[in-house]
């Protein structure tokens, strides 16, 4: 068997659409039927890691590292998070239209995936305006500074 190497983290400049889903990595964003869909921002990396790797066939192995680096996770969290993931995409793992089980080694995207470049002004900053933005309140600060200095004036006293 052969291990996919580590795969990227979502982040990428494409925007995936697979019947009535849209992905777009850069804005987080998850669509189904023109409706926002949350789910976990680990299910979100898995999802696109398979989207980006439509039609192969990714190891358990994989999908983990690309969520969740080389962290002691079980495939049960896997599992789980797959199981979300159809569940979001109105899938099955009986009849999956979208993410398809390979037996005991990992999981494949199977539907038709389109792919297209994000446009890169819909990800440039607003511009602000100064004299529109409130002024910043300092209390939070102020009270801050003012507990570290009676702090340091009692362990001043008590030594």
């Amino acid at each position: 068997m052969v291990t996919n190497p580590i795969l990227s983290a979502p982040g990428n400049g494409w925007i995936y659409r697979c019947d009535d889903i849209v992905v777009e990595p850069r804005a987080h964003r998850l669509e189904r039927a023109g409706q926002p869909v949350l789910v976990e921002p680990k299910a979100y990396t898995v999802l696109v890691t398979l989207l980006e790797h439509a039609g192969t066939m990714l190891d358990k192995n994989a999908l983990l590292d690309s969520a969740w680096g080389h962290r002691n996770v079980t495939p049960g969290v896997l599992s789980r998070v797959i199981s979300q993931l159809r569940h979001a995409l109105g899938d099955s793992s009986q009849h999956p239209r979208y993410i398809a089980t390979v037996n005991c080694l990992g999981y494949r995207f199977v539907g038709v995936v389109h792919r297209q470049q994000a446009s890169p002004a819909a990800f440039s900053e607003p511009e602000i305006d100064p004299r529109d933005t409130p002024p910043i309140d300092n209390r939070m600060t102020e009270r801050r500074q003012s507990a570290e200095r009676r702090a340091q004036a009692r362990r001043t006293h008590s030594r």
